[in-house]
């Protein structure tokens, strides 16, 4: 029984260790940015030209499901910032992802989407003339 608050001691000790070890370290590159190992990775830190570089060449199901998820996750983060040209640019620049990954009707409603935001915002903020130019977009 003596000995029984040295090993509650030592144990409480290894428990906090590692919980103080829990925390991943991020891995940076040369220019300091943080590295990342997949798609879904880089889109976590918003480097979405990384994120391209691991979507594989070809025409599979598999590379359009992964573009799919980079323009999504990059349009809807300049739409957040307030980049409403920007992010439609992202949009438009995926035209080609195949039909069976991202189908038509569901690439413009995220294009419309993204253009109902940047008007209500513009409204919101009593831009009604920028707004309409906006809207006019939706008839591309």
């Amino acid at each position: 029984m003596k000995n029984t608050p040295y090993y509650f001691i030592l144990s409480l000790l290894l428990s906090l260790y590692s919980c103080s070890n829990d925390e991943k370290e991020v891995e940076l590159d040369k220019d300091g940015k943080a590295m990342c190992g997949s798609v879904d990775e880089c889109l976590a830190i918003y480097d979405f030209e990384r994120a391209r570089t691991f979507v594989d060449d070809g025409y599979d199901f598999e590379k359009d499901e992964k573009l799919k998820s980079i323009t999504i996750a990059e349009s809807k983060y300049w739409a957040d910032q307030g980049e409403i040209d920007k992010a439609l640019t992202v949009i438009d620049e995926s035209w080609g992802i195949g039909e069976s990954a991202w189908p038509e009707e569901d690439w413009q409603s995220w294009r419309y989407n993204i253009i109902d935001k940047g008007v209500a915002t513009l409204c919101d903020k009593s831009e009604f003339k920028q707004a309409k130019g906006l809207a006019l977009k939706a008839a591309e």
